[in-house]
């Protein structure tokens, strides 16, 4: 962010402020970084089409473009579920490898190997 974008100075509540600042200091991002990400994010939701049930929708237009967005969000819940499933594997994978390591590492050093 440039130093001419312009500042806003407001007040929240002490305990939202704490909540901020944990939520930033856990993602590794500056408390004014954690605010822009939550309020543009806000905005986006925004513009998703409100939860609803597709009985009371009667323009067939809109039914369709509703199933379309649910069936869009269902295949990024997809494909963010093969991602964490990969991701799982992996971490098994180095724990396994270091598992590995370590025994080889205190064999070695049983031998009188040194690093």
């Amino acid at each position: 962010m440039a130093r001419t974008d312009p500042q806003v100075n407001f007040r929240i509540p002490a305990e939202l402020k704490d909540k901020l600042d944990e939520a930033a200091k856990n993602n590794g991002r500056t408390l004014t970084a954690e605010l822009i990400l939550r309020l543009e994010t806000t905005f986006e939701l925004d513009s998703l089409p409100e939860p609803t049930n597709p009985k009371n929708i009667t323009d067939p237009e809109k039914l369709e473009a509703w199933a379309k967005s649910i069936l869009n969000e269902l295949l990024k819940l997809k494909d963010i579920n093969n991602r964490v499933e990969r991701l799982e594997g992996n971490v098994e994978q180095l724990e396994a490898n270091n598992y590995d390591i370590e025994n080889r590492l205190n064999s070695l050093d049983g031998r009188g190997y040194e690093p």
